[in-house]
This record gives C-alpha cells, structure tokens and sequence, in this order.
C-alpha cells in the first residue's frame, strides 16, 4: 500500500472502512468496531488470482477472488436497472430469410457483495492495515483501490460509503486469468497452502454468501462451488475405491501366501 493512501486514510477521523468480498467475509481477523452487509457497482467477483502461499503452492498455485471491472451503470445504485437484450432468431433457406422470432433477456450491470468493516481509532487502523498489507499485497499481489460501498437497504439519497478494498490486476506476477470453469475447479480441488486447502477459500464463501447475503446472484461463484463439490466426491470416491481393492488384493495375497487349512 502507498504510503500517501495509507495517511490520508488514517487521518479521516481515526475511521477507515475495509471492504471483504473473499476470505475477508468470514475470516477478518482484525479488530473492527462495525461491519455492513452492501455491494460495489461496476465490479464482478472472478477467481482469476493465483495464490502460491496461503492456498497453494509454486508447483501447484491455487486460485482466489478478485474483482474484474464492468461498466457501470447509469441508473441510481439502489435500482438494479440490467442491459435490456434482445436475439433475433432468423431461418435462412433457398436465399430467403424468415425472421421466427425474437427472445428478449436482461443482464444486469456488475456488481458484487460483501461485507465493509469499520474500523475505529489509530492504533486499530495502523494494525488492520499493517495486516492486511502483509495478507493482501505482499503474499497475495492484490494492490489497493478506494471506492463506493452502497449498504444493504440503502435509498437514492444515502451517502454512499468510502471504502479501502484490495484487488489483482493482470499485470501482477499471480494472476492466472479466465479458464474453463471445470478446469478452474480440478486446479483449486488440489491446491493447498499454508492457510489449508483451497477448496475451503471457495466453499465458505460460498456458504457464507448463501447464508448473510441471500439477494446476492453470483452465479461464477456458485458454479464454481457446486464443481468443486462434485469434483470433490468423485475424487473421495475414487480414492476409497482404490483403498478398497488395495485391501481386497491384501486379503487375497495374504490368503494365497498362508492358507487356512481345514
């Protein structure tokens, strides 16, 4: 973290808010006086940031949560007005076109949610930061950006609240980017690091999200959860069966090598 940003936020009165939308939801670890459940706008979450301390390793890196801008939406942050989209689904035979029918669907603007923790008072400040810019920067890649957090519940003519997040770019040496989502999920189910496995990072997040923030959509997280966790049984199962046949061939040999006599 800059040390000019760091200054400028201690001194907004002893308070900065933090915003978590990773491991930070369920696993803070700093001392906060309040926290808020609330949302960013012209973000999404994507696990595109490769973790080679906490969650994985440099032979095996695992994959965590950062944000990935979207354009941002026109409309009061309160009002989740989507792109209006509409496909034209046209039959084309012996050079003349037929129009059958048009399918109109909404997308709605990037956002993501998570929790803001505010913490109150200078020395509490210095030791979150200090934290967090050792968690965040040092292991994890992530830089600082400071922008708006709109609180659940929240109407048009509330203030919106300045927060301090902490976010990957692709210019960062970690950043593993898109891939296949079933890819995605094999990469995180056998990546583990210091902190556990990395399926954990995944799997609280996810029930933590589906628990607090119901009203929160994010289906690359859930998919991704819902692989993991597939991908996760198949594996167990897998590996009991071939505890099983070690222990059938075992009992066999062992049969073969001492007989029982009758």
């Amino acid at each position: 973290m800059e040390k000019s940003v760091k200054e400028s936020l201690i001194q907004q009165l002893n308070t900065v808010w933090i915003f978590g939308y990773g491991s930070l939801t369920w696993n803070p670890n700093f001392i906060y006086r309040s926290k808020k459940i609330g949302l960013l706008r012209g973000y999404v979450r994507r696990f595109w940031q490769g973790n080679t301390t906490q969650r994985g390793t440099t032979e095996k890196p695992g994959r965590v949560a950062t944000l990935v801008g979207r354009k941002r939406a026109k409309h009061p942050p309160n009002k989740a007005a989507p792109h209006r989209i509409k496909i034209c689904f046209i039959s084309a035979y012996r050079k003349s076109i037929k129009i059958i029918h048009f399918i109109e669907f909404y997308i709605p603007y990037g956002q993501v949610w998570g929790v803001a923790y505010e913490v109150e008072g200078h020395e509490h400040v210095l030791k979150a930061l200090g934290y967090l810019n050792n968690r965040e920067t040092q292991l994890g890649g992530y830089t600082t950006i400071v922008t708006n957090f709109y609180a659940r519940g929240h109407s048009e003519t509330d203030q919106p609240i300045n927060v301090l997040l902490y976010s990957a770019t692709s210019e960062n040496s970690l950043y593993m980017g898109p891939c296949d989502m079933n890819n995605m999920a094999e990469q995180i189910v056998k990546a583990k690091g210091f902190n556990g496995p990395n399926t954990d990072y995944v799997t609280k997040l996810a029930d933590f999200v589906k628990q607090n923030i119901p009203e929160d959509k994010d289906h690359h997280l859930f998919l991704l959860d819902r692989l993991i966790r597939n991908y996760s049984r198949s594996r167990e199962t897998r590996l009991n069966s071939h505890v099983y046949h070690e222990q059938m061939n075992d009992v066999i040999t062992d049969y073969i090598v001492d007989p029982v006599v009758s």
